[in-house]
């Protein structure tokens, strides 16, 4: 066995460095279409200037009829449009009528605080409670109301 290396011929050489310069060539010339061609638009020429001008008019005149101009939309459902700024002051209106404003609460609403008297009524209550050896009792905070605990008076202490 020989320890030299299999010498590689000079036309594998230069076919490799040819290679490697035609890709870095391929790539600069892809690179300089894209940027000839990404900063040098289209010039405009005055009459699509005039055709974007005429509709971008008629949209704004069509935004400003539906929002400042009475319209009937469905007259059998006795549907109409009335212009925004008098829409946003009847519902204004509306709104101080009626105190609960336009959606009511459906939630029911929280009692009342109880008085400095109720509150030592209560706890002495509860002392007894605690005293007969009977269930303590915890508040339900969504209802107020109190529930027997689902331990016994032996392991509650």
């Amino acid at each position: 066995m020989s320890n030299t290396a299999p010498e590689t011929s000079h036309s594998n050489y230069m076919l490799s460095i040819l290679g490697a310069l035609g890709s870095i060539l391929l790539f600069g010339l892809i690179v300089l279409i894209a940027y000839v061609y990404m900063f040098d638009p289209e010039p405009v020429n005055q009459q699509r200037i005039d055709q974007r001008l005429t509709i971008r008019g008629e949209v704004d005149a069509k935004q400003k009829a539906l929002t400042t101009e009475y319209a009937v939309v469905n007259a059998d459902e006795g549907t109409v449009r009335i212009p925004t700024e008098l829409a946003m002051q009847l519902v204004v209106k509306k709104n101080q009528e009626n105190p609960d404003g336009i959606f009511p609460a459906t939630i029911e609403a929280a009692p009342a605080p109880a008085t400095p008297s109720e509150k030592s009524e209560d706890k002495s209550d509860e002392a007894a409670e605690t005293a007969d050896n009977s269930e303590p009792t915890e508040a339900d905070p969504a209802t107020g109301e109190k529930e027997a605990s689902a331990k016994p008076a032996s392991e509650a202490k």
